[in-house]
């Protein structure tokens, strides 16, 4: 079974744990997932560019950049008050990983297809925009993802 599977699994069972009582709500500092829709949203993205690249690079590099983009997005967003939630940064580091190696493929944005590489800047610009707007969104985190998948992306260039 491909690693996407699990990881979307560990993920999903995560969120889950949040809502038992008898589950200490201090058991993690730092976790993957708690609000249902960022979850939803973040594990269909996964899903979709998880698989691609797996599927292109292999399951080591596939846990590389999402665990890449989990450490840096919350690095980033320790510059800021409060602790990163979701696997947002973790996302958006594959989701610039993909873009990165396909720049031309088209992707379904709310249904609307749409080139990767414009994607990839309104990706950046929601991220940049947002910072400091005190919306409580991790803007920081989800920047330091596309960090980690860009920083991915030159340092394994034509590595297969």
């Amino acid at each position: 079974m491909p690693l996407y599977f699990y990881l979307i699994g560990i993920n999903v069972g995560v969120y889950a744990l949040w809502h038992f009582p008898a589950v200490d709500k201090n058991f993690m500092y730092n976790h993957f997932t708690l609000h249902p829709g960022s979850m939803i949203f973040n594990m269909v993205t996964f899903y979709f560019f998880g698989r691609t690249i797996e599927a292109y690079f292999g399951s080591k590099r596939l846990l590389a950049i999402y665990m890449a983009g989990a450490l840096v997005g919350g690095l980033m967003q320790s510059r800021q008050a409060g602790i990163s939630l979701g696997a947002s940064a973790a996302c958006n580091a594959l989701l610039t990983y993909y873009i990165c190696n396909f720049p031309r493929e088209i992707i379904l944005l709310f249904f609307i297809p749409v080139p990767a590489w414009i994607v990839g800047l309104l990706i950046l610009y929601q991220g940049w925009s947002g910072q400091g707007d005190g919306s409580g969104i991790g803007h920081d985190a989800h920047l330091g993802g596309c960090l980690a998948g860009l920083a991915f992306y030159f340092a394994t260039r034509g590595k297969i």
